[in-house]
């Protein structure tokens, strides 16, 4: 799908979404300064928001949060760039819009494992080998798409030699169950959704974890530079009481599992399993990594990956676009 295509696409699906949701504010402050922050539908784009929103964090910081739901990131980023929303959680997948300078990094929330390349056992796939010549859907400019490239190189697979098909992430996973494609690219909670569907006949054959030690995928939280440093404090506001909910999702994630099911109207036997798609950050974690320089290391990797394929000519680097003087001041109050 060409760079031109996709963000018309998310353009509209935002426009959409927008329009759907003014007006709903999950804040309790209504005296407080209004903020507006896009959430993605699965448990790492919205866990450690809804646990700031439930526990009050956000009000204690003076802040009045309405959020909104999108599904994936291109659409979430048009409204961003749009200037409808001032903050957005981003995926690895869409973080081209990172390196193309358009957004800034101010919280780093998890490392994936969301993603998995799943069929049936009746496609006979059980090794990435077996995906030459097959059928595979994917959901182009998000994380499917590319945890689908990041897989098929590490294994030395081309893109060529694999029939790859572009659909929403929902469309994907019904194709899957119903036989339409070999194979397909999901993240949580539809990887839990097919499982559900097709029980024993279900088979992963690549998750994030079969090549961490090569690639890292965090997953993050991102503003407009112009909003961070227009509206630095209230950014270093949201930050620290997200922070807070991570804090809040790590010490209780079966509560936050239910505050997730409800928020997204699914069951909660459906987000349980979400809680083992990611490595879960907290306030005292991200002081550390901050500091150590873990989390430039990740994203340096995660920027060369993404380059390789886009082939940018002067993608933004992490000491550009990743705002730790955000974080440290942020998290300086809440990290123990």
């Amino acid at each position: 799908m060409k760079k031109g295509n996709r963000i018309a696409a998310g353009c509209i699906l935002a426009i959409a979404a927008v329009a759907g949701l003014a007006g709903c504010r999950d804040g309790k402050a209504t005296e407080g300064e209004k903020i507006r922050v896009a959430y993605h539908s699965n448990f790492g784009g919205s866990s450690a928001v809804s646990a700031a929103v439930d526990m009050h964090y956000f009000e204690e910081e003076g802040l009045d949060v309405e959020l909104l739901e999108f599904s994936s990131g291109p659409p979430s980023i048009a409204v961003l760039e749009a200037g409808d929303v001032d903050i957005s959680f981003l995926g690895h997948g869409a973080f081209d819009y990172v390196l193309e300078g358009k957004v800034q990094v101010i919280a780093v929330d998890s490392l994936s494992n969301a993603e998995e390349i799943m069929t049936r056992k009746d496609t006979g796939i059980r090794e990435p080998e077996d995906l030459m010549g097959k059928t595979v859907a994917t959901s182009f400019g998000t994380s499917s798409e590319n945890f689908l490239r990041a897989a098929l190189s590490s294994y030395g697979i081309p893109l060529e030699d694999v029939d790859i098909v572009n659909m929403d992430i929902a469309g994907a996973a019904m194709a899957l169950v119903r036989g339409k494609v070999d194979a397909a690219v999901l993240w949580a909670p539809y990887t839990n959704e097919v499982r559900q569907y097709l029980g024993d006949e279900a088979v992963t054959v690549v998750n994030c974890m079969d090549f961490r030690d090569v690639l890292a995928l965090p997953m993050s939280w991102v503003a407009k530079e112009e909003v961070i440093d227009s509206r630095r404090d209230t950014i270093v506001k949201f930050v620290r009481a997200l922070y807070r909910g991570m804090d809040y999702r790590n010490q209780n994630l079966e509560q936050t599992t239910k505050l997730v099911a409800s928020r997204l109207g699914m069951e909660t036997s459906l987000i349980e399993p979400d809680v083992n798609t990611a490595v879960w950050f907290d306030s005292a974690q991200a002081a550390a990594y901050s500091r150590d320089g873990s989390f430039e290391n990740w994203y340096q990797e995660l920027g060369n990956f993404i380059n390789e394929e886009l082939q940018l000519e002067s993608p933004s680097q992490p000491e550009e676009y990743l705002r730790l003087d955000i974080m440290e001041e942020a998290v300086g109050s809440t990290a123990e």
